[in-house]
């Protein structure tokens, strides 16, 4: 069970879970956890963390390397469990993915066209305050525009019902349009999950302000 997910930018951003039946594992019975042969956190339905940075703002861009089960699950946010009245993002039942865009008290929930899937994908988001575009395995899959904004802490995996395996995720508190194709070739890189790529070693990762956050099998805290 993950107890901390470490800041690796000097920021102590730490991603922490003191209560151990809220703890997502990256080992199970001593073997470690893969998502298609990557190695991943798995959060279970009530697993997450929650205020993992102070107050930000929800403007960002986001990349995220995730496997759902086909149901409703937070990947990230900001306000944990009432994230969705500033800002969330995840897989939504028969929907590929759900985004939630508020300015704390009201709210807008945009759906993807994509059927729900239950396969690993590449998740890229931007929004700078004015438009949200968010793209699935570099294929744009929604483009909004939404003028509501918000300041709350990071959250991850702190609403709703599904399970998911995070391998790796990547946020900006800025507007990434111009290195997005860039961000997502290094990973699909890692991943393998379009087209040709170059596989090696994975590693989980979280970057705020443009500074990388690594999270990865040493730098974790977990018991079990």
């Amino acid at each position: 069970f993950v107890t901390t997910w470490y800041d690796q930018s000097g920021n102590a951003n730490n991603a922490v879970q003191a209560t151990t039946t809220l703890q997502p594992k990256i080992v199970n019975a001593g073997v470690a956890i893969l998502s298609d042969g990557n190695p991943s956190v798995y959060f279970e339905v009530t697993d997450a963390y929650e205020n993992v940075t102070a107050s930000i703002s929800t403007l960002h861009s986001a990349f995220s390397v995730c496997k759902g089960d086909g149901n409703r699950k937070q990947i990230y946010g900001f306000g944990g469990g009432l994230a969705y009245k500033s800002f969330e993002f995840g897989p939504w039942n028969s929907n590929l993915s759900s985004t939630f865009i508020g300015d704390g008290t009201t709210y807008t929930q945009y759906l993807s066209p994509a059927v729900a899937s239950t396969a690993i994908n590449l998740f890229s988001n931007i929004y700078n305050g004015t438009t949200f575009k968010s793209y699935a395995n570099t294929a744009l899959s929604v483009d909004v525009s939404n003028t509501r904004t918000d300041s709350a802490a990071l959250s991850i995996g702190a609403r709703n019902g599904g399970t998911m395996y995070l391998s790796e995720f990547v946020l900006y508190s800025s507007d990434e349009t111009a290195n997005r194709l860039a961000i997502e070739a290094n990973i699909n890189n890692q991943y393998g999950l379009y087209g040709v790529a170059e596989v090696s070693p994975s590693t989980a990762l979280l970057t705020l302000n443009g500074q990388p956050l690594v999270f990865n099998g040493n730098n974790l805290t977990y018991n079990g």
